[in-house]
């Protein structure tokens, strides 16, 4: 009944056209599910048979790749907030380059050889590899294997456009405008790998046609395929694609450095071997160039089980904390690299491979929120982090602090843009309007606009971050021991008053400036007694309101 006959003709012709390309290449797909039953019953093995069930569960999402509204909106919230016009995002996108690719085709070609063949490849992306004769076959196999135009932005977005409204719409065009810097600079990482790929292959002896394999091999395994279609089955449920969509790279890089791992020590053969020891060691030296000992790949994990053994057996008298003893040990020059030193760009806290994999190091987040709540924000990904976002914005507006709640609730391009101007104008500060630095560079500030926030200011954050975690550790721990040794004292037990007072000269040792002494237990003991007495029903009142409080609330 649609009266716009052009519009209802692009409608039907857009689900035509899905109907169609269904229709050519959906008995492909049952036809290779069939081959890989058919060959894993011929083996036998309980490994192929497990290979061949897990695929052939994925039969229904490999006819129809979609999810729900609630999931797509999800999704596309996640992109929108985060990654959409933010032109730092975009930048750190191609540091992907020369920290995995590079160390990968030289640990094969040889650095020199991927180092000259990448400078080159560089040139046809920028220059459109459709428009050199040489690689047109290159392009058109990438083209037909959905590798090189198919970006974050569009596997995102055109999922849920099923009308020409949705793809020439004003909300349309505003987020393809934003996807513009993100989605170029993808397109040009795959195009430089599968370029210099193709030529370091020709230059081996390959012959075209597997050329073009190792460049297409090359791509999915460096960056991902980038279709839903497949990606691994936890990341096809709706769960998995509103939490896991952004972090693919982050598991797929994991993934490459596992292998690596795995075949340096067990490959097939000693060129194998050592070809992955090469790889890795490109990699590390790499990763430390550009983020330093806190962007190595797997710090993170490291980190975590590192506070997880003090946990368990470490100094309950002396808190640690892994990064920060690093990064006085080694300075900020090697803890977060040359770049950031020298550029005073934050860089290492979001280039680093195989990093935040489930929880995300945020010390400034932590010292907030508390390791729980911060790994539960992080759990539930990008739309988990905005919605609490939007919860702070509304607690920042109910103090009056209404420009930062706004600020807060703002997509991350204009969050930038907010942040790098006050910074400017006001110098860096706390929500109440203390200082944090002053006087910000024009540099710093512009860069900030950009997504880029000031490096020394960020280890300003994370360096007061770790010292008020160590005061509330240590705090904690001198509250417990007057606890227990009131709790001793009362019970009349004195072997765990004998165990508290030994666990109490530990603790004065550690920290002889906020000793507990006879003073500090004595008065310990009388607030406790006072508070006692201003308890009702076994809850303390402010003294004050405790006549109000039990008129309006505690008469029978």
């Amino acid at each position: 009944m649609e009266q716009d006959i052009i519009r209802a003709y692009g409608d039907v012709g857009i689900k035509w056209s899905r109907k169609l390309t269904n229709s050519e290449f959906g008995p492909e797909i049952d036809k290779a599910i069939s081959a890989i039953q058919a060959r894993a019953q011929n083996i036998g093995t309980n490994e192929m048979a497990e290979v061949s069930n897990h695929i052939a569960n994925q039969t229904d999402f490999f006819h129809n790749p979609t999810f729900n509204n609630l999931t797509h909106a999800a999704t596309t919230l996640s992109y929108f907030e985060y990654i959409a016009g933010n032109i730092s995002s975009a930048l750190i996108n191609i540091t992907s380059l020369p920290m995995l690719v590079w160390p990968t085709l030289g640990a094969k070609f040889g650095f020199d050889k991927a180092g000259a063949a990448m400078a080159r490849a560089s040139k046809v992306a920028v220059n459109g590899m459709q428009n050199d004769p040489k690689y047109k076959k290159l392009y058109d196999f990438l083209m037909d294997h959905a590798q090189l135009k198919h970006t974050m932005a569009r596997e995102v977005l055109e999922g849920r456009r099923t009308t020409t409204q949705d793809f020439t719409g004003i909300k349309a065009k505003i987020m393809d405008g934003l996807s513009i810097p993100m989605a170029a600079t993808e397109q040009f990482n795959r195009a430089t790998t599968a370029v210099a790929a193709y030529d370091l292959a020709r230059a081996k002896g390959m012959n075209e046609q597997e050329a073009m394999r190792y460049a297409l091999d090359t791509v999915k395994d460096l960056h991902t395929s980038g279709l839903a279609a497949t990606a691994p089955s936890w990341m096809q449920n709706p769960i998995g694609r509103v939490f896991f969509t952004f972090k693919s790279y982050t598991w797929n890089s994991a993934f490459v450095l596992a292998r690596a791992f795995h075949q340096a020590f067990k490959g097939e053969s000693p060129e194998v071997r050592s070809m992955a020891r090469r790889q890795l060691l490109g990699i590390y030296g790499m990763s430390m160039a550009f983020a330093g000992v806190k962007g190595l790949p797997f710090f993170g994990a490291v980190s975590t089980l590192a506070k997880m053994i003090q946990a368990l057996f470490g100094d309950d008298d002396e808190p640690y904390d892994l990064e920060d003893e690093l990064r006085q040990s080694v300075g900020e020059l090697a803890y977060k690299g040359p770049v950031n030193y020298f550029t005073n760009l934050e860089i290492a806290n979001r280039v680093g491979l195989a990093q935040d994999l489930l929880f995300r190091d945020d010390p400034r987040g932590v010292a907030e929120h508390g390791y729980v709540l911060s790994a539960m924000q992080q759990a539930f990904g990008p739309a988990g982090t905005y919605a609490v976002n939007v919860g702070n914005a509304f607690k920042m507006m109910g103090e009056g602090h209404t420009e930062r709640a706004i600020e807060a609730m703002m997509p991350s391009f204009l969050r930038n843009g907010m942040k790098g101007s006050r910074n400017m104008l006001e110098g860096a500060q706390t929500l109440k309007g203390d200082p944090i630095k002053e006087d910000v560079s024009a540099y710093s500030s512009f860069m900030q606009v950009l997504g880029f926030s000031p490096a020394d200011i960020s280890a300003n954050y994370e360096r007061s971050s770790a010292a008020k975690t160590y005061e509330k550790d240590v705090g904690a721990r001198r509250q417990k021991l007057l606890n227990l040794h009131d709790m001793a004292k009362t019970a009349g037990d004195m072997d765990m008053l004998a165990d508290v007072k030994s666990q109490i000269s530990a603790f004065n040792a550690k920290h002889p400036k906020d000793k507990i002494d006879s003073t500090t237990l004595a008065k310990s003991e009388a607030a406790r007694k006072a508070a006692e007495k201003q308890m009702i029903d076994g809850v303390k009142y402010n003294k004050k309101l405790r006549g109000e409080i039990k008129e309006k609330f505690l008469q029978d």
